[in-house]
């Protein structure tokens, strides 16, 4: 049987402007590496089948997929 796997998007608001997005995305990448770490594994496996998002204010919210 074969499962499905999904490599994991990151969601980053758009019409703040290139130094807004790339901040907002350092922040991102940030939070997912301390995510990773809280949870013993790497950051690749633990973005595997989960959708993580930032919004405009920084706030972070992880959602795994089906």
């Amino acid at each position: 049987m074969r499962e499905d796997v999904h490599p994991g998007p990151i969601v980053v608001p758009a019409g703040y402007g290139r130094a807004r997005q790339h901040l907002l995305t350092r922040e991102v990448i940030s939070w997912i590496a301390n995510a990773a770490l809280q949870s013993n594994q790497a950051a690749a496996d633990y973005m595997l089948n989960r959708l993580v998002e930032i919004d405009h204010d920084g706030s972070v919210t992880s959602y795994e997929l089906p």
